[in-house]
């Protein structure tokens, strides 16, 4: 059986990564609790491609990289409201 000598290198590569992908699903969650209040800006002034281009860009982010997070799991069908 051979050892691997890159283990240690290898886990901390593994726990940076992880730690990346912490950081950026932290900054999608606030960026996509900051939706609504923006949609319902955007709706005032009767901005409705921008506020379409913010719904769909916010379900694509919430289908695509915030699909495990249970928190998030009722947001896809709020936007449908709007």
């Amino acid at each position: 059986m051979t050892r691997c000598y890159c283990s240690t290198y290898c886990h901390r590569l593994t726990a940076v990564a992880e730690a990346d992908l912490f950081w950026l699903q932290l900054k999608l969650m606030a960026t996509v609790h900051q939706t609504q209040p923006n949609i319902q800006m955007l709706l005032a002034t009767s901005d409705y491609v921008g506020a379409l281009d913010l719904i769909t860009a916010t379900q694509d982010i919430l289908m695509r990289d915030l699909a495990g997070i249970q928190s998030f799991r009722y947001r896809t069908s709020s936007l449908l409201l709007f």
